[in-house]
């Protein structure tokens, strides 16, 4: 609903987001977090 409403841009909604869905949420889900994508595709 707040999501749905915001008016400040994608930045704001991926706050709000980033508060529902947590790094552990996601890769309990199945999927790669962001931190782990970008290490594996980043060469030292």
């Amino acid at each position: 609903h707040e999501m749905a409403n915001c008016r400040k841009g994608t930045w704001r909604a991926a706050i709000m987001l980033n508060s529902v869905l947590t790094n552990k949420e996601i890769v309990s889900l199945g999927y790669m977090s962001m931190a782990d994508y970008y290490l594996k595709i980043c060469e030292n």
